[in-house]
């Protein structure tokens, strides 16, 4: 058996919704190959797990990595990679903004974006409070970070955002119209709570 844990999570009031998603998904993946799909879940922080067994499950996990993104050990972290990850615990701290990246061997170990690099980057000053609200940095955010320093023994990783993300929130702050951001749901889910609620002209 094989377990694989993927970076994308499922949380929040739709958390069985999405893993059943998942589940569908996947039995349809493997239902012509020599594997079967034995459970699926999330670990502590919301990353999704799957469980496979069978002689195509090395393939399975590999198609699953490469549809949902996978998680990484610490020791596997390369300097001056760009790494995909989520906006964690935003306004806890007020030193920087830390990015789960999908290490999973450590619960500390998420990448920190510091806040004199975030007053760099988004060239603003102020209290990392103010620098979030102004930008939309909030939980779960999809972002792309840019390893700068790896301290394995203090379980430290420090980041800055890689021009990918500092484009797109350049693009969100430059748009004159609203913008609503929903987590914790996949789009078929959005769609359908928009057309319940009489809202689907109202977004594009």
């Amino acid at each position: 058996m094989k377990t694989v844990v993927l970076l994308q999570k499922a949380y929040g009031a739709y958390r069985g919704r999405l893993l059943e998603t998942i589940r569908s998904e996947v039995s349809e993946m493997v239902a012509e190959l020599d594997t079967q799909l034995t459970s699926v879940g999330t670990d502590k922080k919301n990353h999704i797990i799957v469980k496979i067994t069978g002689e195509d499950e090395e393939f399975v996990e590999n198609a699953l990595a490469k549809e949902y993104g996978r998680s990484l050990q610490s020791d596997n972290l390369v300097p001056n990679k760009t790494y995909p990850g989520q906006l964690i615990d935003v306004v806890k701290f007020g030193f920087g903004v830390y990015s789960d990246i999908g290490v999973t061997d450590s619960k500390r170990m998420d990448a920190l974006v510091p806040l004199h690099q975030l007053r760099e980057q988004l060239n603003m000053s102020g209290p990392l409070r103010t620098i979030s609200e102004a930008f939309v940095l909030v939980d779960y955010l999809p972002v792309e970070v840019n390893i700068k320093s790896i301290d394995l023994y203090n379980e430290r990783v420090e980041t800055e955002f890689d021009q990918s993300t500092l484009t797109r929130i350049s693009n969100w702050m430059q748009d004159d119209h609203e913008r609503l951001l929903v987590f914790g749901a996949n789009q078929r889910q959005i769609e359908s709570s928009l057309k319940k609620t009489n809202h689907r002209e109202d977004i594009y």
